[in-house]
């Protein structure tokens, strides 16, 4: 969150006073920034938890199978959202992406929750109202 703090004071400070048209340089950054968080939220999801799953179960095994970690997840979500309604602004087609981006990766949880992590169904119910919930509420937003 602090990051995007310190690119609004970039962009209204440096950014407003040398381009004319300084709203697209804003909405073209926050399109990287929101495709950046996909890959790396992706990334994440593939990688860091099969490589936690593999150093729990195989190597160290006193760590144990890991759990989903909702507090990381809901962080990731937070952070999309403010994008979103950052981006509304700057860039309009913006929380259009975000959405698809929103049904990409609870699929994706999904799917890693259903093969590298031992609570399947308490979590899937949890993280399936939980994005039902968002996209309901982005759904009433462009409604």
């Amino acid at each position: 969150m602090s990051i995007l703090g310190i690119l609004c004071y970039y962009w209204m400070k440096d950014v407003a006073n040398t381009f004319s048209c300084w709203e697209s340089i804003v909405g073209q950054a926050l399109y990287r920034l929101v495709i950046v968080d996909f890959l790396f939220i992706m990334l994440g999801s593939f990688f860091g938890e099969f490589l936690s799953n593999v150093i729990g179960t195989k190597c160290i095994q006193s760590l144990g199978v890991p759990e989903f970690d909702v507090a990381r997840n809901v962080l990731d979500l937070i952070y999309a959202q403010t994008l979103a309604w950052i981006g509304i602004y700057f860039s309009p087609l913006l929380p259009v992406i975000q959405i698809f981006k929103f049904f990409i990766l609870f699929y994706l949880k999904k799917v890693t929750c259903s093969v590298w992590f031992f609570y399947l169904k308490k979590v899937t119910c949890s993280v399936w109202f939980f994005y039902l919930k968002k996209v309901t509420c982005s759904v009433w937003f462009f409604i």
